[in-house]
């Protein structure tokens, strides 16, 4: 009898196990099929070309300028028809050549604030809030920056800017995102003052003289007339007439020409008189 219960249970045993070992064997075979491979390929971030430009240079055109007098820079910029909510504008400058005066604001969809530390001229200017759309600049003037000459030198002007920096000049977009792609410095010179005279000869170098010849200066009811001086410069190789001239309804400025190496510009006028200023071009 007792050899039958041990019997029994030797099945019992024998049949738990085998089911163990089975449903272990399934269980493997499942988790060894084999799975669908999912490809993922890289993807690189490309960098948005930056086709925003600000340009600053002097107001009139020129590059020349008298020691003691007040030099005007005007800000210009594009954004390469993108929308455009913010800007700043870092402008180092040299303090012992030129003196800060002030900021006036010319795009009127910004309202704009300036501070200088230490030699550079902070311009920030933000989208106003009654504006419902963002502008897209196309050589919009954001503003004109005025500056005291102190003595005779570079202003070393420059931009501070860093393609894709948020902190230094920069076009922002309603995303935070600087489109600002290249920038302009303005090229200045701070030189003396000459007088020329009508009849008298003025040596501005070794190898360049100036004579005054004509001054045309049109009535004052004539609207679409223009001012215009004649210089004859004669250097190494021979003589040249310099026309200069500026007015008229489109308003003109044209009062810079080269001669002999030199940068020649004209200033006020005074009876049979002006102020001129030259420097070598190579030198700038």
């Amino acid at each position: 009898m007792n050899k039958n219960k041990q019997l029994i249970r030797y099945l019992v045993y024998g049949g738990a196990i085998l089911l163990i070992v089975t449903l272990f064997s399934l269980y493997q075979q499942k988790t060894k099929q084999p799975t669908e491979k999912i490809n993922i390929k890289p993807t690189g971030a490309i960098a948005p070309k930056r086709k925003g430009i600000i340009k600053v240079g002097m107001q009139d055109n020129r590059v020349l300028v008298g020691k003691g007098e007040t030099l005007s820079l005007v800000v210009v910029a594009s954004s390469g028809g993108v929308e455009v909510n913010g800007y700043d504008v870092v402008l180092q400058y040299d303090p012992e050549v030129v003196q800060f005066i002030d900021v006036q604001p010319i795009e009127t969809d910004f309202d704009s604030v300036s501070t200088v530390s230490d030699n550079a001229l902070i311009i920030t200017g933000s989208l106003k809030l009654s504006k419902e759309v963002s502008p897209v600049l196309k050589d919009n003037a954001l503003s004109i920056i005025r500056f005291k000459t102190l003595r005779e030198g570079s202003p070393r002007f420059a931009l501070d800017f860093i393609n894709g920096s948020m902190k230094d000049t920069n076009l922002a977009t309603s995303k935070a995102e600087d489109i600002l792609g290249s920038v302009t410095n303005p090229l200045v010179r701070v030189v003396g003052t000459q007088k020329i005279t009508k009849g008298r000869p003025l040596k501005v170098g070794p190898d360049l003289t100036l004579e005054l010849q004509e001054i045309t200066v049109p009535p004052k009811d004539c609207f679409d007339c223009f001012t215009q001086v004649n210089i004859v410069a004669t250097g190494e190789k021979g003589s040249e007439t310099l026309l200069f001239k500026n007015g008229g309804l489109a308003g003109v400025i044209d009062q810079k020409r080269t001669s002999s190496g030199y940068v020649i510009e004209i200033g006020d006028i005074s009876g049979d008189s002006l102020d001129l200023y030259a420097f070598r071009e190579s030198q700038l």
